[in-house]
């Protein structure tokens, strides 16, 4: 790790990550932690000459509701200089620790074997340890008892104490878990720090201390790229089980759930939250976002609506993804897509409060709809999908081959799009007769738009024509 001497790790060959900690190569390469200690960042731990070993406890820290996680390792860092907790200045439980009790630390006011962490570790990506993942003798009284289950917390009964497979010190060092305060009067400014031998050494915040800093193995793989391309073809991550795990955006924690709820589609999912990936399937991008009622702007806003996530029936990527009229043929970008609904006429919901081209669409030369007067592959979006915060698919995202430029829209200047055919959006199959509506204007006729059922079989129809299904895409 050093460069010369001392314990030795396994590291990315002509680069500079390492391997994780529990040294399994289906986790990947070591991850920084965040500042708080408590989630892994989405950065490799690159600077590993401080690394002065490895252990595995019995029990691992991870985060306030996964305390004791087994088959885990840590790294743990040279033995820093003598300092107190509280000693530099900034964010409480990042940069410094204070009394146990308050707000932002733990457990809030109750006390917990994880109260934060400090500067000095969090500028290496790294943590304080909790005293049962060290070498330390387990006190005899006053544990912190923040973290029972009978005070809110995850733990049935106390960690299981690593002993001699803890992280070692021959000397004090401190761990991030509060003492209560007994008899000793300092209440909540007491913290465990070791020791070395003997009985519970207990210390208040401004006392010196060494501090040793510890890295756990987040012990779930990254993604390689596109998280749904995991796995072999040609269903991918289809084929995971349920419940498989990836890092997700900033360091959480990716799940594969069906979208339903109980069969079909899988997609990934935030481990205990809402949100879900987005359909290009890569971390960097983070989470998925609803479209603004148009369909031509992101929101900001989560796509997080447990009955919308309930309907998406999969994912494709076509050649060209339409974002809006300055980015038409989008590469690189995949599209999650719903059921389908039926059956519509494009006016169906005429009147609604959005208006035109984001409740209905009628004719396509309207000054409200996407060219005005001129022709569009996107001439707006119709309630069914903006109240989910999807929107129609254009002609070209979809299954159906290029119909010629006889009939396709022309009022999108300079745009000649890679047509999807069988790699696009299916129709809904299962609605009706699978005749399914796009976005895309046909011509000559004003009241015009495309509708398809496969790769060969599509035509025009007018906005009001009966008994055609919607599928609604999100990019």
């Amino acid at each position: 790790a050093t460069g010369s001497s001392g314990f030795k790790i396994w590291k990315e060959k002509g680069g500079t990550k390492i391997l994780n900690a529990t040294g399994l190569v289906a986790n990947g390469w070591q991850k920084q932690l965040t500042r708080a200690g408590t989630a892994f960042s989405a950065s490799d731990f690159t600077n590993a000459t401080n690394i002065a070993g490895r252990i595995c406890p019995t029990n691992v820290f991870l985060d306030h509701s996964n305390m004791t996680a087994t088959n885990r390792c840590l790294y743990y860092d040279s033995i820093n200089p003598l300092q107190s907790l509280n000693v530099a200045t900034g964010v409480e439980g990042q940069d410094f620790v204070a009394d146990w009790n308050t707000s932002t630390s733990g457990r809030g006011v109750g006390s917990s074997y994880y109260e934060g962490n400090i500067k000095t570790c969090a500028d290496k990506g790294m943590r304080l340890p909790t005293h049962y993942e060290t070498v330390f003798n387990k006190p005899t009284m006053l544990l912190p008892i923040g973290d029972l289950t009978a005070n809110g917390g995850p733990l049935s009964s106390d960690p299981a104490w690593a002993g001699t497979s803890g992280v070692p010190s021959t000397v004090n060092i401190w761990t991030a878990s509060a003492r209560l305060p007994g008899s000793s009067g300092n209440g909540p400014r007491t913290y465990i720090a070791g020791p070395v031998s003997g009985s519970q050494d207990v210390y208040t915040l401004t006392t010196q201390n060494s501090v040793r800093c510890v890295l756990p193995d987040n012990g779930i793989p990254a993604c390689t790229g596109d998280c749904y391309q995991e796995g072999t073809a040609p269903n991918y991550a289809q084929d995971f089980p349920i419940g498989t795990e990836r890092i997700g955006p900033s360091g959480s924690t990716l799940t594969l759930q069906f979208a339903t709820g109980s069969s079909g589609f899988k997609i990934w999912k935030e481990k205990g939250g809402t949100k879900i990936l987005n359909a290009t399937g890569l971390v960097a991008n983070g989470w998925q976002q609803t479209l603004t009622r148009a369909g031509t702007a992101f929101t900001g806003t989560a796509f997080t609506n447990t009955t919308h996530v309930g309907q998406i029936a999969g994912r494709s990527c076509p050649p060209n993804v339409f974002l809006n009229y300055s980015n038409m043929t989008v590469t690189n970008r995949c599209l999650y897509y719903d059921v389908g609904t039926g059956l519509l006429n494009l006016d169906t919901d005429r009147g609604g409060s959005s208006g035109e081209a984001q409740d209905w669409l009628r004719d396509w030369d309207s000054t409200a709809t996407g060219r005005g007067s001129s022709s569009s592959y996107f001439e707006g979006n119709i309630k069914t999908c903006a109240d989910k915060g999807m929107r129609l698919p254009v002609a070209y995202e979809t299954s159906m081959n290029n119909p010629g430029t006889t009939n396709t829209p022309n009022g999108d200047s300079g745009i000649t799009p890679v047509w999807a055919g069988s790699v696009g959006v299916p129709n809904a199959a299962s609605v009706g007769s699978g005749w399914t509506w796009t976005a895309s204007a046909a011509r000559p006729g004003k009241r015009d738009y495309w509708v398809w059922v496969s790769p060969t079989l599509f035509s025009s129809q007018t906005y009001d024509y009966t008994g055609r299904a919607v599928r609604c895409v999100l990019p």
